[in-house]
């Protein structure tokens, strides 16, 4: 009788590259598999990226599960099956929060009221350092937050990240410089 412990969740294949170095990538056996090693990673980044919603972050990443349950054939035969499931994420929480904002827009125009401009819900207020960080987060435009979430928070490497974001790994290293010196100043600004 075959356990869980006998079959291998995760299998590693040995790429050739033309420079003649081995590439490893990491091959995930089923879905759940990829969703029981990335999912809870995926979450806290994304946590940051939706200005502290965690709601909202778990409803995109569920979602995405979600597409890679139904696309598993495809998806599977992808490099990186983590970095989809990323990007299908990222892609769904900025339509979730694209469709609040249209909501609220919709109604304080009813309302006879001007669209509010910062229409995210306020961060959650563990303590006092949890709270600055989350609103000098909020200040970052949207492609540098969501690079220093999946870099800091869900601990990916800056390739990793790039795929994650449809991006050039140059790319993700200028957003990773410039939230590092933007949050560097505004939180020593409010010391």
């Amino acid at each position: 009788m075959e356990t869980e412990l006998d079959t291998p969740a995760l299998a590693m294949a040995d790429d050739s590259r033309r420079d003649g170095q081995m590439e490893c990538s990491f091959r995930y056996a089923t879905p759940e598999a990829l969703f029981r090693a990335e999912h809870e990673k995926l979450v806290k980044a994304l946590v940051l990226v939706a200005d502290g919603d965690r709601e909202a972050a778990r409803d995109a990443v569920q979602e995405a599960y979600v597409q890679l349950c139904l696309n598993w054939k495809k998806v599977r035969e992808y490099d990186d099956p983590s970095a989809w499931v990323r990007r299908v994420a990222i892609n769904r929480l900025r339509n979730q929060q694209r469709s609040y904002r249209r909501g609220l827009r919709a109604v304080s125009r009813l309302a006879g009221e001007r669209a509010a401009t910062d229409s995210s819900p306020p961060p959650p207020t563990q303590d006092l350092r949890r709270e600055r960080v989350l609103t000098a987060l909020k200040a970052l435009p949207e492609r540098q937050r969501t690079a220093a979430a999946l870099y800091y928070v869900a601990d990916l490497s800056v390739a990793e990240v790039a795929r994650s974001m449809g991006v050039r790994e140059g790319s993700v290293k200028t957003h990773l410089s410039r939230a590092r010196g933007t949050l560097k100043s505004l939180l020593e600004d409010e010391r």
